[in-house]
């Protein structure tokens, strides 16, 4: 009697832990995007993948674009920085979780709503190119996206 629980306790262990694996049929219950990188796009402007980035070129009047994360259903911002010339060192404006937030929303203005982020980028009045280090995150999935904005 003891040796058939042990048995069936066996059984019913491994028939848990079959139950638990990964669902590779494709059910309703997939994780969206499955740890893959993030595939993002734009509209009105052209987004340049490199191998570990993402590069959107705005001209000195400025622009209105939405970037998009196509393979998620939604991401937000991990890290906001700038780097207000050319050359010189990221300023953090913003990290996730650990009250950085410090706005600079004289020349940018960005808005997250699910796997969307709308930006407008102001009119750039200095004679020095000017970046935005926008790092996303879906889950435990990043991206890095810079904005950079020529000179007038």
């Amino acid at each position: 009697m003891k040796k058939s629980r042990i048995l069936l306790a066996a059984i019913l262990s491994m028939l848990m832990l079959n139950a638990c694996g990964n669902d590779d049929d494709g059910g309703e219950n997939d994780m969206v995007g499955e740890w893959k990188a993030m595939d993002i796009s734009a509209d009105s402007v052209a987004v340049k993948d490199s191998s570990n980035a993402h590069f959107v070129k705005v001209p000195a009047d400025g622009a209105s674009f939405t970037l998009s994360v196509d393979n998620y259903d939604g991401w937000y911002v991990s890290s906001l920085s700038v780097q207000p010339a050319a050359g010189a060192a990221y300023q953090l404006v913003y990290r996730i979780n650990h009250g950085t937030w410090q706005p600079d929303t004289a020349w940018y203005d960005i808005d997250v709503l699910q796997n969307k982020a709308k930006c407008l980028i102001h009119k750039n009045q200095t004679s020095e190119t000017r970046t935005i280090k926008l790092s996303m995150a879906s889950g435990d999935i990043f991206a890095d996206i810079y904005v950079v904005q020529s000179p007038r």
